[in-house]
């Protein structure tokens, strides 16, 4: 990753240094070999080979990904512009416009321009667009918590890097191919089913369930979402690897009555479908393959260690976008919390015993588990401290499977009970079923509402150092094998324990 960390913010690897990583990483491999069987100086010496070679690739792949605008585009910032070009993700309408990501092409080099359109126009993925307005670059800003929002390095892991506001757009041929076809397809089915959400849920509500079904903010009103900042319940409607197991989880209790080998298909095509139709953000993402990972190891009767599979799947992941280590704050949050959740929770969860219903006392652990594993990098990253959020997590964290299943209930209900001349028609039938979709929703949100409204809801930390971030996590690693090791030792005792005194009431007995 470090490696990865150099090449992202531009310090290149000279030839020089790539001899030498490629020398180390030979040499310890070669002596890794001729170590001993499972001795210690083995592993040191193997570990060292892989780093060595993992550092040299990391760099090497993120120096050799796009880091600016092409040349043939850098004239023509701040200055009106008329290009042609395919719009290649699907539009994402906001409240004041929409947001198209849009491939242009200009003396045989591309890139990907983020265009703001009129919202009474109607675009899909694929069309083939002549759009014109003024080419500008994009620059950080503060945000109300005194940060500094990089904008610019925020577009650039997507691969953007120049914007269009205020852009007017002219079709100039419609989406076309079999693959383009199938996307808008996807597409359109997600719209329609958002839209039957409208049909059956109150406006605010049924915009909290799409936020929590697709991923979409931009949609839920502001106070909803600002009570979800400060109430530390933002993950909700954040499309993360937590929610692609419960999508994965759902399927497979849906398609139990088939044979093995299908349910696995249903499982992985239905999983794919969603997360490609919402965006294919890097959280879900990172959630999706380590769900198919887990699909293949059953499916082969081989063993799946989930730490192992997010290591894959992180390294994967990096070489197809290495700009997601630095620039993508959902993408860093994942890789943090996913192993915390596996080793913490075991260890707290031993401190909770007093807790007797074993469902409460794994909600309680993962709250805080996933609370603390965020916490240095939030504040770094936001400079906010919501000091309710362990509470309002624990109250609704039970809460969000029922209110997934309830909102896709709400949905296809929405969909298919009449009236169906209009899709934005409320439907007195499709509320009915949509009634435990808006107690849970309603639920989520008064939570949200009332851990944002108590007294020093969120404070606001002033800026520091990334330095007391790496010191912060090292004091939560010490404190949590502090405690993995007085757990194992109290394990020991009790072992101990029970041996001699089955060994004395033996031999008492025997006497």
């Amino acid at each position: 990753m470090f490696g990865v960390v150099l090449g992202t913010i531009g310090q290149a690897l000279t030839l020089r240094e790539i001899f030498l990583c490629v020398g180390v990483g030979i040499l310890a491999g070669m002596l890794g070999c001729v170590c001993e069987k499972y001795s210690n100086a083995r592993v040191l010496f193997l570990a060292t080979g892989i780093a060595s070679f993992c550092f040299c690739v990391g760099s090497l792949r993120a120096e050799h990904e796009p880091h600016v605008l092409p040349p043939e585009f850098t004239s023509l910032l701040s200055q009106p512009v008329s290009l042609e070009g395919v719009i290649v993700a699907d539009p994402d309408i906001r409240a004041k416009n929409q947001q198209l990501v849009v491939l242009v092409r200009k003396g045989g080099a591309q890139t990907r321009l983020l265009v703001f359109a009129p919202l009474f126009q109607h675009f899909e993925y694929g069309e083939e667009v002549l759009l014109a307005g003024t080419l500008t670059a994009p620059a950080p800003f503060t945000t109300d918590t005194g940060r500094l929002f990089r904008y610019d390095t925020y577009l650039a892991q997507k691969q953007i890097f120049a914007t269009v506001p205020q852009a007017s757009l002219l079709e100039v041929q419609q989406p076309h191919g079999f693959l383009t076809h199938v996307v808008d397809t996807l597409f359109d089915i997600k719209h329609i089913f958002i839209a039957g959400l409208g049909r059956a849920l109150p406006n605010a509500l049924a915009k909290l369930a799409t936020g929590i079904l697709t991923g979409n903010q931009h949609q839920i009103p502001e106070a909803t979402l600002a009570a979800l900042e400060l109430s530390g319940m933002l993950w909700i409607v954040v499309l993360s690897g937590y929610h692609v197991t419960l999508i994965a989880s759902s399927i497979k209790a849906v398609t139990s009555f088939l044979p093995r080998r299908f349910q696995y298909f249903c499982i992985v095509g239905g999983v794919a479908a969603i997360i490609f139709a919402t965006g294919a953000s890097a959280p879900s993402l990172r959630g999706a393959l380590m769900a198919g990972l887990s699909l293949y190891a059953r499916a082969t009767h081989r063993t799946y260690d989930a730490l192992r599979a997010l290591s894959v799947v992180v390294a994967g992941m990096l070489l197809w976008n290495p700009f997601l280590l630095v620039y993508d704050f959902g993408f860093q949050l994942s890789i943090l919390v996913t192993p915390a959740i596996l080793l913490g929770v075991p260890i707290l969860e031993s401190r909770l015993l007093w807790i007797h219903s074993k469902h409460i006392r794994e909600v309680v652990a993962v709250s805080t588990v996933a609370q603390l594993a965020c916490l240095p990098l939030v504040l770094w990253q936001t400079g906010s401290l919501e000091l309710w959020a362990i509470p309002a997590n624990i109250l609704t964290m039970w809460l969000v499977p029922l209110a997934m299943v309830s909102s896709f209930a709400a949905g296809i209900a929405g969909i298919f009970l009449p009236p169906i001349a209009s899709l934005t028609q409320v439907s007195p039938l499709a509320s009915l079923a949509g009634l435990p979709a808006y107690y849970t929703l309603s639920y989520l949100s008064f939570i949200a509402k009332s851990a944002a409204s108590l007294p020093y809801a969120a404070l606001s930390v002033p800026d520091f150092s990334f330095a007391y971030v790496v010191l912060m996590y090292l004091f939560l690693i010490v404190l949590f094998a502090r405690l993995r090791r007085k757990e194992i030792y109290t394990t020991s005792l009790k072992k101990r324990f029970s041996i001699t005194s089955q060994f004395t009431f033996s031999k008492n007995a025997s006497t």
